[in-house]
């Protein structure tokens, strides 16, 4: 294992212990879509905006009394946000006829004549929509009315004649907090949202699911602080002239299909919960493909999508996607009846989602990687499926997909498998599984990129295409996963650096579920770690300065061989219930390449709009020399919108570590984004070793007096690299006077792509330099560290002890009062294994509350009515070697 880089390093950077924030990765890649901007007040009564004023010391118990009275305002304005159809929710008269936009009709025949076969199937075309807009309060069509909770809403009846259904492309949807945005049929049967600033891609991106039917109605509800932030640009709507749930060939999907619930799909209901229907954007057109949830050797629920090359090859489509989950019947139709072959309603599906990030993609096994932007909703129950790359031939096989974009069907077939070239006949090549003729069902256009299951249930491909239909013994072709495992050679070509993050070597892997992706839950171990939720622990001994706790986030380098230099961002966010609000400054600072600045986000508001001041204090040195001075450009710019920002402060200048470059300046509330540059240096591929390293000290007060403060978080980022100094690669240092739960993630590759750094570790450390937290988790033989188990979601570990009981890996578990059946348990152990667990502090060989005394590693410890508080775990190794297992806590909230 490699040396952890000590945390006095650190400490010996900083200014005196300062209290932090900001408000996270994501507003800072979204451009504070959902940050506060500090808008002027307003009472509840809908009053004039009570404009910010400049408050002094005299004034000071009256300014507490209208902050407290903004502030019960605001939470009462909060709880407007009911996720609910306004029109509906308030009964509104329908939209006057005048108020609609019209789409002009779409060039259909010529379209047709050129992409009514292509793969994959298409079923819509674009329509542009110029001039569709709500900006500043102005709506370019519709009407905006005042609802009776005092809220604005933009409504508009978009008319696209002779669509049979409509979804919109938002070329900019800006939904600050207090915002959100529904796509709804006029009648309001149907209803796609709420859509939130969370939703949306950073650059204002966003494509909405369809609603049936040619005319739908965008309705946007706003409370009155954000009236005038909200921006809403609809680029095109995608125009659907065939039911999606026609296919090219036939008004419907075969009859011959089998409904997945149907007997066939009986011992299948995971595998089923894996597929999703998806559609995307191409070509001017809009088509439908098939895609499955992959498991990864890491255990965790980071949404990973394969599906076929064919469908997609590009970050541009891939941002289009939008998947639709537990699509298919809920009854068994006979196969072949009439109403077997009589489409669904998309309607019954109960979830979607919107977005994706291509991870990887090869054409010659037809296979592409995604990553769903977004956690898999929970309410869709998703089942992550496990695959075998080994390419041994099975015996039956199983397809699940969306024939014709259709609902979710299910085929087999016993058939003997060959390998094949992509429609060649058997041995003519090896990429490629033949399946000669299907026992039960078919494949269809749509069913693309489905998943291929071996009897073990297991994935050994994905459909590239084929012949298949009902009345006929053609064959269909996947793509083999043993031929995508290795791909074309590099990560952005092949599926083994994703699925294998730390490169164990599995041949095979099972599927587990979890409570939803996106790196929630425990994290991807290796390139994008991240902790769900850390209970930052109170101060001991007690600290006046920082009452619930001095912390620092760090960034540094994983557990794997070697280290992969490159850029990275990391967000700490202070989870509710709280104040979210930390007084005092931030500390942050890393290394610098001559392509990645370092930088760092961060945000504040008071009640009463005020500007405050900032003061800045820096210092650095060149990678060469710790005594040498590092020529830097600084820049601060507070951000607006998603598109805009300002220059606060700019400056140029020597760092050196021993006579810090200091300035003050005055802003008003917002989010803000500081950045430090190698002045004059060319930009490039990061590089093997960094320019140099920084350390940012920025304080905040009120202009006349103490007091004000960051609020939510911290964001950082910079270049991941051997520091040459022994520091680490990043930092945020911060204290808090109320106590909070926080969250930690960091992203790296594939997010940057290329230039991302690979294996780092994220922990949070305490003001003794204790590690409090750590993902990829650190085994305690070697020095400690911790990760927070979350309900249900299972872990997969590794422990390696050259002698009994010489290494153990360490949990927490936080039971909250009221929970009941505790369940801790360690389970596909490969060698023997001991569990022990004790409430309040670590346990000892000798001291702990449960030690199983079972033979192997498969061991339990259950409480039926555990205490409230944290549990502390730990897994030693008494077997001598590597041993891998799979560790969870499960519990009744």
């Amino acid at each position: 294992m490699k040396t952890q880089a000590s945390a006095l390093v650190i400490l010996a950077a900083l200014a005196p212990p300062l209290c932090a924030a900001g408000p996270g990765w994501a507003e800072l890649a979204g451009m504070l879509a959902a940050g506060p901007d500090a808008p002027a007040l307003q009472d509840c009564g809908g009053a004039e905006k009570v404009k910010g004023v400049r408050v002094h010391r005299s004034d000071l118990k009256q300014v507490r009394a209208d902050a407290g009275k903004q502030a019960a305002c605001k939470r009462a304005q909060a709880t407007r946000m009911t996720g609910r159809l306004p029109s509906a929710d308030f009964d509104l008269a329908k939209l006057a006829a005048t108020s609609a936009y019209t789409v002009q009709a779409p060039p259909l025949s010529t379209f047709l004549a050129t992409y009514a076969r292509a793969m994959p199937m298409r079923y819509g075309v674009e329509v542009a929509t110029p001039g569709l807009r709500f900006a500043r309060g102005i709506g370019s069509h519709g009407e905006l009315s005042r609802l009776p909770d005092g809220r604005w809403l933009w409504r508009v009846e978009v008319h696209s004649p002779g669509a049979l259904s409509i979804e919109f492309a938002f070329s900019k949807l800006f939904l600050p907090a207090g915002s959100e945005l529904f796509v709804a049929t006029p009648s309001g049967d149907v209803v796609r949202g709420p859509v939130r600033a969370d939703m949306v891609q950073p650059d204002g991106r966003y494509y909405s699911p369809l609603v049936p039917g040619e005319r739908a109605v965008l309705q946007v509800a706003m409370t009155p602080e954000v009236l005038e932030q909200v921006a809403v640009e609809v680029a095109n709507i995608g125009h659907a002239y065939r039911p999606i749930l026609e296919a090219a060939r036939g008004l419907k999907s075969g009859a011959c299909n089998v409904d997945v619930a149907c007997p066939l799909g009986n011992a299948w209901g995971d595998q089923i919960d894996a597929v999703g229907q998806y559609t995307l954007r191409i070509d001017g057109s809009t088509a439908a493909c098939t895609g499955t949830l992959v498991a990864n050797t890491g255990g965790t629920p980071i949404p990973y999508f394969l599906t076929a090359n064919h469908c997609l090859t590009t970050e541009a489509v891939a941002d289009t996607v939008v998947v639709y989950w537990n699509y298919q019947s809920s009854t068994c139709r006979a196969p072949g009846s009439a109403a077997s072959g009589t489409p669904l309603p998309r309607t019954v599906a109960t979830h979607s989602q919107s977005g994706a990030s291509l991870i990887a993609t090869s054409s010659a096994s037809d296979f592409t990687l995604l990553r769903l932007d977004a956690a898999v909703p929970t309410g869709a129950n998703p089942y992550f499926a496990g695959w075998d790359n080994t390419g041994a031939t099975p015996g039956v096989v199983t397809g699940i997909h969306h024939p014709a974009g259709e609902e979710k069907r299910i085929s087999d077939s016993a058939q003997p498998l060959a390998t094949a070239s992509y429609l060649g006949a058997p041995g003519s090549g090896s990429t490629h599984w033949r399946v000669p003729d299907w026992d039960n069902g078919t494949t269809e256009g749509g069913s693309s990129g489905s998943a291929l299951f071996n009897s073990d249930r297991r994935v050994i491909g994905n459909l590239h295409g084929g012949f298949a239909a009902c009345g006929n013994n053609d064959s269909d072709y996947y793509g083999r996963l043993s031929v995508s495992w290795n791909g074309g050679g590099t990560a952005a070509t092949r599926l083994r650096d994703h699925l294998d993050p730390a490169g164990t070597g599995a041949t095979t892997l099972n599927g587990y579920r979890s409570s939803g992706g996106g790196g929630g839950g425990t994290s991807n171990p290796q390139d994008e770690p991240s902790i769900a939720s850390i209970t930052l622990p109170a101060p001991n001994p007690a600290n006046a300065s920082c009452p619930a706790g001095f912390f620092i986030a760090t960034v540094t380098d994983g557990p794997g061989t070697g280290l992969t230099p490159g850029a990275f961002g990391m967000e700490t966010l202070l989870l509710d219930p709280g104040s979210r609000l930390m007084q005092g400054g931030v500390n942050f600072g890393g290394l610098v390449d001559q392509s990645q600045v370092g930088f760092a986000g961060f945000n504040f508001t008071n009640p009463a709009n005020e500007n405050q001041r900032f003061n800045l204090s820096l210092t650095g040195s060149p990678a060469s020399s710790s005594t040498g001075s590092l020529q830097v450009r600084v820049k601060i710019i507070r951000q607006t919108s998603a598109t805009q920002s300002t220059t606060v402060y700019e400056a140029t200048g020597n760092l050196t570590l021993a006579t810090p470059s200091v300035a003050s300046i005055t802003v008003p509330p917002g989010f803000y984004v500081a950045t430090v540059a190698v002045e004059g240096a060319s930009a490039g591929s990061p590089g093997g070793a960094p320019e140099g390293q920084f350390f940012f000290s920025l304080t905040t007060s009120f202009v006349d007096r103490p007091g004000g403060g960051f609020q939510g978080g911290a964001v950082v980022g910079g270049y991941h690299a051997a520091h040459p100094f022994g520091g680490v690669s990043g930092f945020a240092a911060f204290c808090i006077s109320t106590p909070h739960a926080a969250s930690m993630r960091a992203l790296s590759a594939p997010t940057y792509g290329p230039t991302g750094a690979r294996d780092l570790r994220v922990q949070m450390l305490d003001a003794n330099q204790a590690v409090i937290a750590s993902q990829p988790t650190v085994g305690g033989g070697d020095g400690g560290g911790s990760n927070q188990l979350q309900n249900g979601v299972a872990v997969n570990a590794s422990i390696n002890s050259t002698t009994p009981n010489s290494d153990f890996d360490e949990y927490t578990v936080v039971i909250p009062a009221g929970a009941s059946n505790l369940a801790i348990t360690t389970s596909n152990a490969t060698g023997d294994l001991d569990l022990y667990v004790r409430l309040g502090s670590p346990p000892t060989l000798e001291t702990f509350d449960c030690r199983p005394f079972s033979a192997g590693g498969n061991e339990s410890c259950t409480a039926a009515t555990p205490t409230a508080g944290t549990y502390f775990v730990r897994v030693y190794g008494f077997a001598t070697g590597n041993q891998t297992y799979t560790i969870r806590a499960s519990w009744t909230p």
